[in-house]
């Protein structure tokens, strides 16, 4: 099982709201680049990070098939999160994500297409004192 399934079942089962996370390794410096080429967004050298609370989030806002499908889109599995590596390290583009608040000052949107499905996962700049990771905020999924 990997890291990422074991933190999807750890986050369905955890009744305690204990706070885990999985790591996708640092941004690498070309990509950095472009994404700020492309969104104006900094995550030089920042860590990626999907915490369990991010996991319920995810679920509980694009999980359930048929609300998803009301809004043209398709409800999330724990399969479609072991896609976030591919997405994250090879996207189709990059965008500015608008999902900005308090915790998040900017986001970048990552967008990539598996079969009929276009994957939108939203990364938000988190800054915990000195440290800068760029953190999973949510994913959605549309037909294309």
């Amino acid at each position: 099982m990997s890291k990422i399934s074991e933190l999807v079942q750890f986050a369905k089962q955890d009744t305690s709201n204990e706070y885990r996370f999985v790591s996708f390794s640092n941004v690498p410096n070309f990509q950095a680049q472009i994404i700020n080429q492309v969104t104006g967004v900094s995550v030089k050298g920042m860590e990626r990070i999907l915490s369990a609370p991010t996991v319920r989030h995810i679920f509980a806002t694009h999980g359930n098939d048929k609300l998803e499908k009301e809004r043209g889109q398709v409800g999330v599995t724990d399969a479609d999160f072991e896609l976030m590596p591919s997405i994250l390290t090879s996207p189709d583009y990059y965008d500015k994500s608008e999902h900005n608040n308090r915790r998040f000052a900017q986001s970048v949107l990552f967008v990539k297409t598996f079969g009929n499905k276009k994957y939108y996962l939203a990364m938000g700049v988190q800054k915990n004192g000195a440290i800068q990771e760029l953190v999973v905020k949510t994913m959605y999924i549309k037909l294309t």
